[in-house]
């Protein structure tokens, strides 16, 4: 704005950050000291930046699309086949491993290092004779 209308602008120093274009627009007005000829013009200003952004993002994501389907990598399945339980094993399958993974890690700690100390209790055991 200052290097089209650099006589109108001088007294207007640097802008802050904006969150909403809003924003922006209501501190320019302010500044502007109400002259809606700049304020119209600093609208357009604006308003040719989004499209500008818009449509660089828009080429970008499609670049992301085009280069992802020539790869042959499917992100998603198509069609999305969704969660389906089919019989009631299936549930409680998942009802049996919740329970035991809700014992933690300390439970399957001890449980493993408990069954690790059975090998070499077998090992040293003298084989048994068969009865006849």
């Amino acid at each position: 704005m200052k290097t089209k209308e650099p006589d109108a602008t001088k007294g207007i120093g640097e802008p802050p950050a904006f969150q909403t274009r809003d924003a922006a627009v209501a501190w320019f007005s302010g500044a502007a000291k109400g002259d809606a000829k700049l304020v119209a013009e600093f609208q357009q200003i604006l308003n040719d930046s989004l499209k500008t952004q818009t449509s660089t993002l828009q080429a970008q994501a499609n670049d992301i699309k085009r280069l992802l389907g020539d790869s042959g990598i499917q992100l998603l399945p198509s069609p999305y086949p969704g969660i389906h339980f089919n019989g009631k094993r299936e549930v409680a399958g998942i009802l049996v491993t919740a329970a035991f993974l809700s014992l933690g890690a300390p439970f399957w700690f001890n449980a493993l290092k408990g069954l690790s100390n059975l090998r070499p209790m077998l090992a040293g055991r003298p084989p048994q004779p068969k009865a006849a």
